[in-house]
């Protein structure tokens, strides 16, 4: 039971921080006059509503909540750096173009290749660990 608990909860906690964090982005597009409230709901209702919007779900989710899924379910630190690393990218990227949210908003919406990066980063983690676990002890370490 401890299995399902703990993988329920780790759901619980990666949706909450993926609409957390769409939320926050959204405030903050609004809060910089990136865009007005009518056009982010005329392209959310056109993003969301399209065909296009069930992968955009589904890889924002796994961009955003994937990360953190695997960090509450399996302790893996190497999806956390790898979505970290894309945030800060972005933002910096949207700060010295002149972009600004906008630059990360596109990164967070269409960044569908980043959920294979922090997927690779997570293999090699658990990959390393394993290897890490199965090495066998050195005779120095057996005696005591």
């Amino acid at each position: 039971m401890e299995f399902k608990d703990r993988t329920r909860s780790a759901l619980k906690i990666a949706v909450l921080v993926w609409g957390g964090s769409l939320a926050a982005l959204t405030v903050a597009g609004l809060v910089t006059d990136v865009w007005r409230l009518s056009d982010l709901w005329g392209q959310a209702g056109a993003v969301f509503l399209s065909e296009f919007g069930i992968l955009v779900v589904v890889g924002t989710f796994l961009l955003i909540g994937g990360p953190i899924f695997l960090r509450e379910r399996y302790e893996l630190i190497a999806p956390i750096i790898g979505l970290a690393c894309y945030v800060a990218y972005w933002s910096f990227l949207g700060v010295t173009t002149g972009a600004g949210v906008s630059a990360l908003y596109v990164a967070i919406m269409y960044g569908l290749y980043a959920p294979i990066g922090i997927a690779i980063l997570a293999v090699l983690e658990w990959s390393l660990r394993s290897v890490r676990q199965q090495r066998p002890k050195s005779i120095g370490e057996n005696s005591t």
